[in-house]
C-alpha cells in the first residue's frame, strides 16, 4: 500500500490509499480486493480572501474496489513469482463554489465513474529474514480503461439576475502498461501448504 508520512492531517489518505489484501482459497491461488479510499472528505474546506473578498468551498468523494486473483508459481529459497488479473471500478465526485462579496456565485460539480481491467506480472521477493512474511514484490502490468465524467458548471450574476448553466459529458478510453513496487505481508499459510 501507499504511505504518505508527510500527510499528517488526513488519516484516511495516509492508510486508506490503495490498500489491499486477499486470502489463499487454494495452493497457489489467491483471491484479494484492492481498495482507494484516500479521497473522503465531505465536509466542506472554505478558504476566505481578504484581497479578493471571495469565499471559496471546496469537497470530495472518491471510492474505488478492484477484486483481483493471483496465481503464485514458486522460484525456490521461498520466493515465488506471479500473475494477476482485475477488475476495477471506482467513482469521484467534486464541487468546487466561490461566493464573492458583490453577491455573484459559480459552482463546479464534477462526477466521474470509471472501469480497469489489468492484467500482470510479478514477483514476491522475501528478504531481511523474514521467514516468509515480508516481501517485496516488483511487478509489470498492462490496463485497459474505461471513464465517463460529468461536469456542470453553474454561474449567477447577481446584477443581472441570471444564471448561466453549462453541463458536459466527456468519455475517455485508454490503455497502457504499469510498473508498480509493493510491500506485502504474508500471514499464516501462503502459496503451498506445507
Amino acid at each position: 500500500y501507499n504511505l504518505d508520512f508527510t500527510n499528517f492531517d488526513n488519516w484516511e489518505d495516509r492508510f486508506l490509499n490503495g490498500v489491499s489484501f486477499g486470502y489463499f482459497v487454494a495452493d497457489g491461488f489467491l483471491v484479494g480486493l484492492a481498495l482507494d479510499l484516500g479521497g473522503i472528505n465531505l465536509n466542506n474546506d472554505t478558504i476566505t480572501s481578504i484581497t479578493t473578498n471571495t469565499i471559496m468551498k471546496s469537497s470530495k468523494f472518491d471510492l474505488g474496489a478492484t477484486p483481483k486473483i493471483r496465481y503464485y508459481i514458486e522460484t525456490g529459497r521461498g520466493n515465488a513469482m506471479f500473475f494477476e488479473s482485475s477488475f476495477g471500478i471506482g467513482m469521484e465526485n467534486n464541487i468546487i463554489s466561490n461566493e464573492y462579496s458583490n453577491g455573484d456565485f459559480n459552482e463546479l460539480k464534477t462526477n466521474s465513474f470509471g472501469s480497469t481491467i489489468g492484467l500482470g506480472v510479478g514477483w514476491s521477493i522475501f528478504s531481511f529474514n523474514s521467514r516468509e512474511i515480508f516481501s517485496i514484490e516488483p511487478m509489470f502490468g498492462f490496463n485497459i480503461n474505461s471513464r465517463t465524467t460529468n461536469a456542470v458548471n453553474t454561474i449567477y450574476n447577481d446584477a443581472l439576475k441570471q444564471t448561466n448553466i453549462d453541463d458536459r459529458t466527456d468519455k475517455l478510453n485508454s490503455m497502457g502498461a504499469y510498473f508498480k513496487l509493493k510491500l506485502a505481508f504474508y500471514l499464516g499459510r501462503h502459496f503451498w501448504s506445507h
